[in-house]
């Protein structure tokens, strides 16, 4: 049965905040990179749309433990000549992911001061250099999350961990890990990819919120032993560590009704 709530809620944050991230070039490689930088931060929730630091996400379809919504999510450009083993290579443009989604919760909702729930997705991908837009593939993933909320010195305390299995399709994976006959060299062999298994990621983070400043921080564990990539050149490694850190200022907020 679906359900539906008779009177419609929406809350609205915006702020201001700035982050430090140390992550790979790109998933595999062994050159790291790290940025300091400053962002807007505007939060939205309905009954039906969410708008967060995980980008839109809009509720289709829900019952009492399942619901189908549409996610999002992309990727950072990456310029050949900070990767020494793309040298000579095209870079690696903006990419943005984008397809539905199935939730199932096994205890607790969304709401809830703690839940564990189950999730599923399909998402077009997509690169951009603002100029041009080219389609990228397909990107599949199945996992769990768990999130647990406390109270800390009176603060709110959100902990959320994640296990997700990846799956791309050889369009998706050509993008980051083919190499043509062209960009071949003696430490470079040419590399044709397929569809399969791309990786496991495993991610943690904790926020704490005091009155209008927010803290927060987070892990990510990415693992690419035995992928359908693991045998292309441009996958230097067998797992990569991404580590941020952020503050927030959030000076509007509004409860609404309807």
């Amino acid at each position: 049965m679906l359900c539906f709530d008779t009177f419609a809620q929406s809350k609205i944050e915006a702020g201001m905040g700035g982050f430090a991230i140390t992550l790979p070039a790109y998933p595999g490689s062994e050159d790291q990179s790290s940025y300091i930088l400053p962002f807007p931060y505007f939060y939205y929730k309905d009954d039906r749309i969410t708008v967060d630091r995980e980008g839109l996400v809009g509720s289709l379809f829900e019952g009492n433990r399942w619901e189908i919504d549409l996610s999002f999510a992309g990727g950072i450009p990456v310029r050949s000549e900070d990767a020494a083993v793309r040298e000579g290579m095209p870079d690696l443009d903006w990419t943005a992911e984008a397809g539905p989604r199935l939730l199932y919760y096994f205890s607790g909702t969304e709401e809830s001061d703690s839940y564990l729930r189950a999730h599923t997705f399909l998402r077009k991908a997509i690169a951009t250099d603002f100029g041009s837009i080219d389609s990228v593939g397909l990107k599949a993933g199945v996992g769990g999350e768990f999130v647990q909320k406390a109270l800390l010195f009176n603060k709110e305390l959100t902990w959320t961990s994640r296990l997700t299995v990846n799956w791309a399709n050889d369009k998706n994976l050509e993008y980051f890990y083919g190499v043509s006959s062209q960009y071949a060299t003696s430490s470079r062999p040419q590399f044709d990819t397929h569809s399969g298994y791309s990786g496991t990621e495993l991610s943690s983070g904790i926020t704490l919120k005091f009155d209008n400043i927010w803290l927060g921080s987070f892990i990510r564990y990415q693992h690419f032993y035995n992928t359908a990539q693991a045998d292309s050149p441009l996958l230097q490694v067998e797992s990569n560590w991404t580590v941020g850190i952020g503050l927030v200022w959030v000076f509007y907020k509004t409860y609404r009704t309807k």
